[in-house]
């Protein structure tokens, strides 16, 4: 039937590249769509009280969707993706090379 999606055969005659592509693309989405909480995990972390600001106990009960929230709402949503490229442009090479290299070396073991 056409429209079916590929079977093993068709998956099978794919070049090594386009694996590495669609890790490539796949690990980027994925960073991007984690990046904002992981962003208010970081600043939880790195989050220090100074006396007689926060009291310590506001500080420790906050959890990452409250300071995702609190950035949003005083720095703005823009604020959440700060650094969202550097993570990419660290994290998708990486993908993209181990699928990559697991597609040639499957084929240069198959063959």
């Amino acid at each position: 039937k056409t429209g079916d999606s590929p079977n093993e055969k068709d998956k099978d005659l794919l070049p090594p590249w386009v694996s590495g592509f669609c890790g490539f693309a796949a690990a980027s989405a994925a960073t991007v769509a984690t990046h904002p909480l992981d962003l208010a995990k970081t600043r939880l972390q790195t989050l220090r009280t100074v006396p007689g600001s926060i009291p310590r106990s506001e500080v420790s009960s906050q959890n990452v969707f409250a300071m995702a929230r609190s950035v949003a709402r005083n720095e703005g949503v823009k604020r959440l993706f700060a650094g969202c490229g550097a993570r990419v442009a660290a994290v998708a090479p990486g993908s993209a090379i181990s699928f990559f290299a697991y597609e040639t070396i499957k084929e240069w073991m198959q063959s």
